[in-house]
């Protein structure tokens, strides 16, 4: 682990084996439930998951306290990429449930995937995905005045978000750099 707790070895392939690792957590549906719409839901609806989660980690890898953050947010990151791969491949290009049904993943329990395909078809939670998007959008977009004295860099990857460091990977945060560089 480096100064912000992310795995950097012994080698490459640890590391590599590791994420994996973390990645099949995220899609094991005892410890992460495709029930919840936020990751931030999971304590509140499940008691002590994410610590249940934790544990699970170190039980099977030597991984220090410090890193429990990281760990945690990253499998958080990579539950809800599944979700939306789950999504995008077996929702988004059929058009019917029946088809949907057909199509369904084999790695997730058919309890699991009714409930999402309940969700997904609901007026209500399209709105509010409709208006997430168009937020999005209205957050990254420029009008074509000021787009010409920006920034290449700055054109093609956006503004930063707060409390984030550009290249340095998740759990990075402008003041835990300045802390670094500061010797604090």
């Amino acid at each position: 682990m480096n100064a912000n707790f992310q795995p950097i070895g012994p080698d490459e392939q640890t590391v590599i084996d590791f994420v994996e690792f973390l990645g099949t957590l995220s899609r094991t549906s005892s410890l992460c439930p495709l029930t919840l719409d936020k990751w931030t839901d999971m304590n509140k609806v499940y008691k002590d998951a994410k610590e249940k989660m934790w544990d699970y980690v170190k039980k099977r890898w030597a991984v220090p306290n410090g890193a429990k953050k990281w760990v945690l947010q990253t499998i958080g990151v990579l539950w809800r990429d599944f979700k939306n791969r789950l999504k995008r491949d077996h929702y988004t290009p059929y058009e019917t449930t029946k088809m949907r049904w057909k199509n369904r993943p084999e790695d997730v329990s058919d309890e699991d995937f009714k409930f999402l395909l309940k969700k997904w078809k609901d007026p209500k939670y399209k709105t509010r995905m409709e208006e997430l998007q168009s937020q999005q959008i209205g957050k990254s977009g420029e009008d074509a005045e000021s787009s010409c004295s920006v920034d290449p860099f700055l054109a093609v990857m956006g503004k930063e978000h707060n409390g984030r460091v550009r290249l340095h990977g998740s759990g990075v945060t402008p003041s835990s750099l300045g802390k670094a560089s500061t010797g604090n």
